[in-house]
């Protein structure tokens, strides 16, 4: 019993192990016939699009066909809406035509007339040529006088820039001598205004040193202090042996008697002076003249 109980259960196992072989080899089939539909099915895939891609194509083939087929049934009315134009066109320049061969023979017989018209143009213009001929000699020498007034106004105009230029140069003389001129008329006015006060100085000056008194003053004291304290010879420094006290009386001389101040002048100066009233004034020139000598 154990004997067949080991047979059973090999004969189990290898039972197993078959089927487990089967199924394993199976199962690579079925793998292998998988993955070969799945190629199969993506060529067929593939195929389907291109397919559909020349459906495409030829769907816009066709669209692109019937576009041109309406355009061209377009273009055979829009023909023979010409042909019939052109059917009448040539009805209608046949009779132009027919008008136009009339017009032709009037045209002809106007030739003719012209033509008569035109020998007597000629013999025209033959005359016309003889004036030109005279209009040209007269043109000539017309032309020549021309040009000879042409070189004298080509002379003249030279000459009438040299003078222009003279006249620039001069008009500039004349500019830079006014402005000198107005230069030195300020400043002779300038000097003879100085020249009338030197003028009026030196009249006073002479009348003061050589002119005796015409309507001499005798002043007062008062108006001997007024004189005394704007007199300003006393500021006058006292300088040995060039300005003494001689000096002084001169200087204080003249302007007395610019003033026209007479010599009465000197009793009120000794009575203000015993008044110890201008004294010092006096007094300064003997004082530094004492300073000098000692």
């Amino acid at each position: 019993m154990a004997a067949v109980g080991k047979g059973v259960a090999v004969f189990v196992l290898l039972t197993l192990v078959c089927s487990t072989i089967y199924f394993s080899t199976l199962n690579v089939q079925l793998s292998e016939r998988m993955k070969h539909a799945e190629r199969e099915k993506d060529a067929l895939k593939a195929e389907n699009e291109a397919m559909h891609g020349e459906l495409n194509g030829l769907i816009q083939n066709y669209l692109t066909l019937e576009e041109s087929y309406a355009w061209l049934n377009a273009t055979y009315a829009g023909l023979l809406q010409e042909h019939l134009a052109l059917e009448a066109k040539y009805d209608a320049l046949e009779d132009a035509y027919r008008q136009l061969n009339a017009s032709y023979s009037q045209l002809n017989s106007a030739y003719q007339n012209l033509n008569m018209s035109y020998w007597q143009l000629i013999s025209t213009y033959e005359l016309l040529q003889a004036s030109y001929n005279q209009l040209s000699l007269s043109y000539q020498s017309l032309n020549a006088s021309y040009n000879q007034l042409n070189a004298m106004y080509q002379s003249l105009s030279e000459n009438y820039s040299a003078l222009q230029e003279t006249y620039n140069g001069l008009l500039a003389n004349y500019l830079a001598l006014n402005a000198t001129y107005s230069e030195l008329l300020g400043q002779y006015l300038t000097l003879n205004a100085s020249y009338i006060v030197l003028s009026n100085s030196y009249v006073k000056l002479y009348s003061a040193l050589y002119n005796p008194l015409i309507n001499e003053t005798i002043p007062t004291i008062d108006e001997l202090k007024v004189w005394l304290n704007e007199d300003p010879t006393d500021e006058i420094a006292y300088i040995w042996p060039n300005f003494v006290c001689g000096g002084l009386c001169s200087n204080a001389c003249f302007p007395r008697k610019a003033h026209g101040l007479g010599h009465g002048h000197r009793r009120n100066l000794c009575e203000e002076s015993r008044r110890h009233k201008v004294r010092p004034r006096l007094q300064r020139h003997t004082m530094c003249r004492r300073a000098c000598v000692r």
